[in-house]
């Protein structure tokens, strides 16, 4: 299932994955059979793919969700 991380401050877009990638299930799988399992899966993808602070306004970045939206991809 591809997702996107917005920006809580701004509203922006900082990462989107393609349809191509595996989805957050992938993911989430592969990080949690890494050895440093002091951080949650989410926690370190947010830090490795996209850092710690928005790339536009700078602020910091929550590395926990605050909010999941499920919306249907529609085929073009």
């Amino acid at each position: 299932m591809p997702f996107k991380v917005f920006c809580e401050n701004c509203g922006a877009v900082l990462y989107e994955s393609p349809n191509t990638m595996p989805g957050i299930e992938y993911l989430t799988r592969r990080n949690n059979q890494k050895p440093d399992a002091r951080y949650p899966p989410i926690t370190l993808f947010i830090r490795n793919q996209i850092g710690s602070h928005c790339k536009y306004c700078g602020s910091k970045l929550s590395h926990i969700p605050k909010q999941v939206k499920v919306t249907p991809i529609t085929s073009k």
